[in-house]
């Protein structure tokens, strides 16, 4: 089994067979395949601050998972302190950002580390993406990231470590 997000609608068509209409699923956008979700944990909304985000998807693209003694593709957004810790798989580094309302800025990091030659151009992403972001909206345990013009840079599942 494997829980499928996306954006769309309930609307009326005809049906396939017969006569009359009926309720139909309207896919829009596909916004992500989750193997370890379910409905249950998917229907409770994450909380944007406090809260480890993996990130899974990038610019349109997976994110392949990586050995996580190298710590992994994450940020991490604190709370009432406004700073974030992110990694590409290469190290961690730091930053602050802002929240208001459904629009969120990162500022640029501190402390980059420097990346392997093969995990160079994720970190550039990683960092070109959180440039980018605009508005945020969580749904169920994934966070997505929206640029200035409302498409989609990122999805994040929250991560609830033990």
């Amino acid at each position: 089994p494997v829980l499928a997000s996306f954006d769309g609608a309930i609307e009326q068509r005809p049906r396939m067979a017969g006569s009359g209409t009926g309720q139909t699923v309207i896919v829009r956008r596909l916004t992500g395949l989750w193997p370890a979700q379910t409905c249950e944990r998917a229907m409770n909304h994450a909380s944007l601050t406090n809260q480890y985000w993996r990130v899974d998807r990038l610019r349109g693209e997976r994110v392949a998972p990586i050995d996580e003694a190298q710590g992994g593709v994450f940020v991490i957004l604190r709370g009432d302190q406004g700073g974030y810790v992110a990694n590409a798989g290469c190290g961690r580094y730091s930053g602050t950002y802002r929240v208001g309302g459904a629009t969120i800025a990162f500022d640029p990091p501190v402390g980059l580390p420097d990346c392997l030659a093969d995990l160079r151009g994720r970190q550039q992403t990683l960092l070109d993406t959180m440039a980018a972001a605009r508005t945020w909206a969580i749904h169920g345990q994934v966070l997505e990231l929206f640029d200035a013009a409302g498409a989609s840079l990122a999805a994040l599942e929250a991560v609830y470590l033990r």
